[in-house]
């Protein structure tokens, strides 16, 4: 398996926005864990984890330079790394979809372009949102 089905490249916005996503499902996650929405956690602020029944996928952010930032993919089953190329497809598909409600085709679509103010203000009121609600008591 290559590097490109493992790596690809997002703005530092998509990636704040992505984290504080998976901060907000962390810090609100309920029993048991992997329970959607909460199968995502943060590991570190450059760390996202996603669990899976058969195994938790891991995607690192590296400062790639020009506002940048280089994710990489990896999935670990309990006997090692999975190599599928559509385990690692799936893994970035749900990155976008469920962390930024986004499709990773209209991220590649979209190649450069910097969210805006408003973009980034809308991932943040949906993440605030969420934490609400889904906050203990209630």
């Amino acid at each position: 398996m290559g590097e490109a089905e493992r790596e690809f490249l997002v703005t530092r916005e998509v990636w704040r926005a992505a984290v504080l996503r998976a901060r907000a499902l962390d810090a609100y996650r309920q029993r048991p864990v992997g329970q959607w929405p909460y199968v995502w956690g943060l590991k570190a602020p450059r760390v996202l984890l996603r669990w899976y029944d058969y195994a938790m996928g891991r995607i690192t952010g590296e400062d790639a330079g020009s506002g940048k930032v280089r994710c990489t993919l990896l999935i670990l089953g309990c006997t090692g790394e999975i190599r599928n190329p559509a385990a690692y497809a799936r893994l970035r598909e749900q990155f976008f979809s469920e962390l930024l409600d986004q499709s990773a085709a209209a991220e590649q679509r979209e190649g450069d372009r910097t969210p805006s103010a408003e973009d980034t203000g809308a991932v943040e009121r949906r993440v605030r949102l969420a934490g609400e609600a889904n906050a203990p008591g209630r």
